[in-house]
């Protein structure tokens, strides 16, 4: 499912991106986007080695791990709040905390199936958009080559928030998670509300 993998990327993205922005210079301090993801990656993978068995799969200690390591570098507010467009301003403050939820929820799962199916020899290189980089809203592609000749191409946007980097939205092969998920937000919102909305969600 196209959602699915464009979730997994947020994991892909944690574990590949190296880039460079002098946007940290303008607080007392911040780390670098590059040692802030070489960090985040390697204290995943540290966890994991130490705490998971490699001839267990043990998916309660794995998501545990990904609720530690992964999930606070993620900005589920504006993710969702983006995905959920004109609609966020209508909403409740209950139905924005249950829309919020969700996404965690979905992604905690996707993280932990993608941590099992990454193969350990396969290789990444990342590029920041040629564009230039804004903090607010630096874009950047990865791409993951596996040893077979597979390889897939992940676009990210990544801000600071709270004097800290967050990544806030996603892409596999150009298709970006927040704009496919408003499409189908919105006709389902319009069709039949917000909490119809939700219960699907919780549903799948």
């Amino acid at each position: 499912m196209f959602i699915d993998k464009c979730l997994k990327g947020l994991l892909y993205s944690l574990l590949s991106v190296v880039f460079l922005c002098n946007a940290y210079a303008q607080s007392s301090y911040l780390e670098p986007p590059d040692k802030f993801l070489l960090r985040v990656s390697e204290e995943a993978v540290s966890a994991m080695k130490k705490e998971l068995d490699p001839a267990k799969i043990d998916l309660l200690k794995l998501n545990e791990i990904v609720k530690i390591y992964m999930l606070p570098h993620v900005d589920f507010q504006k993710m969702t709040k983006l995905t959920a467009g004109r609609h966020w301003q209508t909403a409740t403050n209950e139905q924005k905390e249950e829309l919020i939820n969700l996404f965690r929820k979905k992604l905690i799962k996707t993280y932990s199936m993608a941590l099992l199916q990454i193969s350990p020899n396969a290789t990444m290189s990342t590029y920041v958009n040629k564009t230039g980089i804004d903090c607010s809203n630096t874009i950047a592609k990865s791409i993951i080559k596996e040893p077979n000749g597979q390889s897939i191409q992940i676009g990210y946007r990544l801000s600071i928030a709270e004097n800290k980097w967050k990544i806030y939205d996603v892409s596999i092969e150009g298709l970006w998670l927040v704009e496919n998920y408003r499409s189908q937000f919105n006709k389902e919102i319009n069709k039949s509300g917000i909490n119809n909305l939700i219960k699907k969600l919780n549903d799948n």
